[in-house]
């Protein structure tokens, strides 16, 4: 899927962070008319955040620099080692794959039909190695699925058991206070009985005396 450029119009960047999260492999192409700019750092950056750790970024993120045939040799090479350097810095382990292409040298020696121009687009290497390693990067990626889902679901479990704990410690404090406020009744309810006898005591004791004096 060819994504749009980062922020070319509104709405892009999300949509093509949308796919490359999907996507079992990451073609990063970058024009070799300077390093990586700021916006391109931040997007690698979340694209890093995105992957299950460095192993997945540098497995699925392949960084690809084109209209190389716009630089000599001198300078597509710095720029390009300093653009891994950046790459690297982001990933914390090395760069697995990386691809220079021509567009213009590709179509030029497609239309005259110049195979060695073709080979030396670099576009032919980069088909090649889709080719070979999409069976595996698509392995891989279910892998990376299966585990951010296992990783989902014992957080969840987690969540769960903290949440049963809770309610358990909270009916357990509600039947403390309920046993406490039945005994504060059934205190009250004694006190009140013992007063009612000691009431009918006196007032036996005293229609007794009444009955004596008559």
């Amino acid at each position: 899927v060819d994504t749009p450029g980062l922020d070319a119009e509104d709405g892009d960047t999300e949509e093509a962070e949308k796919i490359h999260d999907a996507a079992d492999i990451v073609l990063f192409v970058h024009t070799v008319e300077s390093e990586y700019d700021q916006q391109e750092l931040a997007y690698l950056q979340r694209l890093c955040q995105m992957s299950t750790g460095p192993e997945d970024f540098v497995n699925r993120i392949i960084p690809v620099f084109s209209k190389v045939d716009k630089q000599d040799e001198h300078d597509l090479r710095l720029l390009v080692e300093k653009s891994l350097s950046q790459y690297e810095d982001i990933a914390g382990k090395p760069f697995r794959q990386c691809f220079c292409v021509s567009n213009t040298r590709y179509f030029k020696g497609s239309s005259e039909q110049r195979p060695r121009m073709i080979e030396r687009s670099g576009i032919p290497n980069v088909k090649e190695y889709l080719e070979m390693t999409a069976p595996q990067a698509q392995m891989h990626k279910w892998s990376t699925i299966c585990q951010r889902m296992a990783a989902e679901s014992r957080t969840i479990e987690n969540i769960l058991k903290s949440e049963i704990e809770t309610l358990s410690q909270l009916l357990a404090q509600a039947f403390e206070e309920g046993e406490r406020k039945r005994e504060r009744l059934r205190d009250k309810a004694e006190e009140l009985i013992a007063g009612i006898y000691d009431a009918h005591k006196k007032w036996y004791a005293l229609n007794a005396c009444l009955l004596y004096t008559s």
